[in-house]
């Protein structure tokens, strides 16, 4: 997630680091309402959070998933997401639309 000097993609005046965000909040919101998931959160506000300082926040919270989120700028009406894991027994990247 981009955040602080990192404002990532930029298209029309929006940044990814607020889209991302405000989307990242929302989920933040939403599972844990399903029941089924806690959800900690990296940062909540505009900061920049190295990978290592992530993977070490997951790991101290024994995160059974870690999650992070981007916005990618696209010529055409884009839909879905793509999903990247590091576990063999998975594809290395899925395309879920």
């Amino acid at each position: 997630m981009c955040g602080g000097h990192d404002s990532g993609a930029r298209k029309f005046g929006v940044t990814e680091k607020v889209v991302v965000l405000a989307f990242a909040n929302l989920l933040r919101e939403r599972l844990p309402k399903t029941g089924r998931y806690r959800v900690a959160m990296t940062r909540d506000s505009d900061v920049s959070i190295s990978v290592d300082n992530r993977r070490e926040f997951a790991e101290e919270k024994r995160a059974a998933l870690f999650i992070s989120l981007h916005a990618d700028y696209a010529n055409s009406r884009a839909r879905g997401a793509t999903i990247y894991t590091l576990r063999k027994s998975v594809a290395y990247r899925l395309r879920v639309a």
